[in-house]
């Protein structure tokens, strides 16, 4: 599908792993990077939506979400020549890449790439080769080499010829050279270090100026390509007259250090060359080969008669390690003759370059719910210096929540170590640190900037687990009892608190037929007025809850008190009484219980019982009554009954009062016998009057009441005559009225004393005895 879609790759072409991958590193995707790297190898100069692989495929990365996770190439310069096409995950070329431009004469091109995702955030890493392509063609210097060579020269002297450049590298690069045909001079090729051809003349056969003076060849440089190009130059020999001995090195080739730090005008070698020769034959001058570069002309000053070799330009050892260039020693003989050595010059690296750091991706918001490991930036550090020069380490406070990761060499992903709480810190300025290991180190410093976004973590909180508020009774409707104020330390609508009522279902009272509570604020107002004797007290729950997603939530108990005031009067109850009361009731007898209530509560429902005063009695409070005693002796006789006014009184401020008045009655008790009005009465009654005359009437009283006060009269036995004095008179029992029970006789009787008695119907009764005189 992809190559139906796309440019069909070249042949050649291949996915490569650096590392090999096995099962496990394929499922440790830890820290968002990929565990191994991938290679994809691509043509230079390859046009625009050629396919260079799929990095969807290769990082297990599903297409579906590659659109919704930005799969993209981090970096503006890679991404000047790549693009990740959202559909198919295929890594395509944006803009053709020239090889020579990019890597210059680098065996080796490779283009380092990131790729990252978000949601979460995570970074790939693949490697692009960018594989030459025989486009260049050798090309010498100059068109026309020009070589003097003494008549003289002895055969198998090698003369240095200026090599052909080509701009390709490996296998396309210059892999040969050819000389055309002669009988004179043949071809040798000296292979450098650093793996480059140097043409060399060699002499095969002694020069005879007079017979042929100079000689017309054609150098033909060849590269590795296929097929192969090549070009050519024009090399013009002439001869020169005898000039019997070449200068001579001491060395065919020199190889010196220097520290690229060095300051010019710095000595770096001194040549010698001799020659045996005498006057100007012998007469030696230094010079840098005719096909030394420019570059090593303006870095380095070569004298020409000391053969001191100096520096006089800046060295880098980052763009350029080492220098290697041919000098030539000249005689001053005619014809002149000359020897060539090689020098290498190579350049020890100073730690002249500070880390750079590169902030691949960053999420700059990350939510303080993200798990530990969630990737919050990549990180790339780059040290042009070399060794211990260019390794670099990166460091991170230690007292914050972050740590570094590593997964190739140079690149980082800073990760969470620890859970983030936004509300105990919402950002972080994060200073990152690159120190690399030279003699002293460098080091360059970064601060990432990072906020924590809310998550709704933290549910509404009271003050307090449980309020207690206290009300007076009789409060008006709409007072405000309280307020319910909750506070969440989360922002947004994660901190938006509503309030609502909470009641069982199986409470009898309704809190919210009492009470009203607003949503938004908490306050509770009261609906109705509190009856302490009623409603004591109402407990109700307030739920505060957030407009989070999910939403979080908490209660407070409320325990609402309402407070009694002194708005009832005390009262008085008779729970018992004796009425009427004897009036033998000894000292101290009850005679009353009564209870006392108030419904207020406190001291307002404290209440005191009183009576009036002057009173035989008393009240005497006990653990649930008032008793009512007597005080004193009681005379039914003097007072028959008594008003006692209880007063109760509660201890409110003002206090209220109630009153009960009672009728007690003192009853009687035979303690008063009867006394007769007169000690002695007198009757007359003329002698024949007739049986049942009225002779008189005794009277008594009784101060008692009832049966004691019920009197009843009798003749007492004594005897007249020898005969009863009953026989002679009769006393009414009822009125005391005195009878005469027979007719009297003077001659026979003129006077009776008769005893009368009178008795009360107490119990036991009392009696009184009185005389009456009869005379006839």
């Amino acid at each position: 599908k992809e190559h139906r879609k796309h440019t069909a790759p070249p042949p050649f072409e291949t996915r490569m792993l650096v590392a090999g991958i096995t099962i496990a590193e394929i499922l440790s995707l830890c820290s968002g990077v990929f565990a191994t790297q991938i290679r994809y190898p691509v043509p230079e100069e390859s046009q625009e939506g050629t396919f260079v692989g799929n990095v969807a495929q290769d990082f297990l990365l599903d297409t579906e979400s590659l659109s919704a996770r930005s799969l993209q190439v981090a970096g503006e310069v890679n991404q000047r020549h790549f693009r990740v096409d959202l559909d198919s995950g295929a890594l395509l070329i944006k803009n053709p890449i020239d090889r020579e431009a990019l890597c210059g004469l680098s065996a080796n091109c490779i283009v380092p790439l990131e790729f990252v995702t978000e949601g979460p955030l995570e970074m790939y890493r693949a490697e692009v080769e960018i594989v030459d392509v025989n486009d260049h063609a050798p090309r010498f210097p100059r068109q026309q080499l020009d070589l003097e060579i003494g008549e003289a020269a002895p055969p198998g002297q090698r003369f240095p010829l200026e090599k052909a450049q080509d701009a390709d590298v490996g296998s396309n690069s210059i892999s040969s050279y050819r000389l055309s045909s002669n009988e004179h001079f043949a071809l040798d090729v000296k292979k450098r270090s650093d793996g480059s051809l140097v043409p060399e003349l060699l002499l095969e056969k002694p020069l005879d100026r007079e017979k042929q003076s100079d000689y017309r060849l054609v150098l033909t440089a060849v590269d590795g390509g296929n097929p192969p190009r090549s070009g050519t130059a024009e090399l013009r020999v002439s001869v020169l007259d005898v000039n019997d001995n070449a200068p001579a090195f001491q060395q065919s080739s020199y190889r010196i250090s220097v520290l690229e730090s060095a300051p010019a005008g710095m000595l770096l070698i001194q040549l010698n060359a001799s020659d045996p020769d005498l006057g100007p034959s012998g007469n030696v001058t230094f010079s840098f080969s005719g096909h030394t570069p420019d570059r090593v002309r303006n870095l380095f000053s070569l004298h020409p008669t000391t053969g001191k070799l100096t520096l006089q330009g800046p060295l880098d050892f980052e763009n350029e390690n080492y220098y290697e260039f041919d000098v030539r020693a000249r005689d001053g003989g005619s014809p002149a003759m000359e020897q060539h050595c090689s020098l290498r010059v190579d350049l020890l690296d100073v730690n002249d370059n500070a880390p750079h750091i590169t902030v691949t991706s960053e999420l700059g918001t990350l939510p303080e719910s993200a798990e530990p490991g969630t990737v919050v930036a990549l990180i790339s550090v780059q040290d042009p210096d070399s060794g211990s020069n260019g390794d670099v380490s990166l460091r991170i406070p230690d007292h914050l929540p972050f740590a570094l990761k590593s997964a190739f060499r140079n690149q980082f992903s800073l990760v969470t170590a620890g859970p983030l709480d936004r509300e105990a810190k919402s950002s972080y300025d994060i200073m990152v640190t690159a120190s690399d290991a030279g003699n002293p180190p460098l080091s360059t410093q970064r601060t990432i900037f990072l906020n924590i976004s809310d998550v709704n973590d933290n549910p509404p909180s009271f003050f307090q687990r449980s309020h207690e508020v206290f009300v007076p009774e009789n409060n008006r409707p709409g007072d405000l009892l309280c307020s319910l104020a909750a506070s969440d330390p989360d922002s947004g609508l994660n901190s938006l608190i509503s309030y609502s009522l909470l009641e069982p279902r199986n409470r009898d009272v309704s809190a919210s037929s009492f009470i009203s509570l607003n949503p938004q604020t908490g306050a509770v107002h009261a609906t109705r007025s509190f009856d302490y004797e009623q409603t004591q007290t109402l407990q109700f729950e307030v739920q505060a809850r957030d407009r989070g997603n999910p939403p979080l939530s908490s209660t407070v108990t409320v325990r609402l008190f309402v407070l009694d005031l002194n708005d009832n009067a005390p009262e008085v109850l008779l729970a018992s009484l004796v009425n009427p009361v004897l009036e033998s009731t000894p000292v101290g007898t009850v005679v009353g219980l009564f209870n006392v209530r108030d419904r207020d509560s406190g001291r307002n429902g404290e209440v005191s019982l009183d009576i009036s005063p002057d009173l035989p009695f008393q009240i005497k409070p006990s653990e649930n009554h008032y008793s009512l005693l007597t005080s004193q002796p009681l005379d039914r006789e003097a007072t028959s009954h008594y008003i006692i006014e209880l007063l109760a009184s509660d201890a409110g401020s003002p206090p209220l009062h109630a009153h009960l008045t009672i009728r007690l009655n003192i009853s009687d008790v035979n303690d008063n016998a009867p006394y007769f009005t007169q000690q002695l009465y007198t009757a007359y009654i003329p002698e024949n009057r007739p049986p049942g005359s009225l002779l008189c009437t005794v009277a008594a009283s009784d101060p008692d009441t009832g049966d004691n006060a019920r009197l009843t009269y009798s003749i007492i036995g004594n005897q007249i005559q020898g005969a009863p004095a009953s026989s002679f008179v009769y006393v009414n029992p009822q009125d005391g009225r005195v009878f005469a029970q027979r007719t009297f006789d003077y001659e026979l009787l003129q006077m009776m004393q008769i005893a009368v008695g009178v008795r009360d119907s107490g119990s036991p009764p009392l009696h009184a005895n009185t005389s009456l005189h009869v005379f006839v």
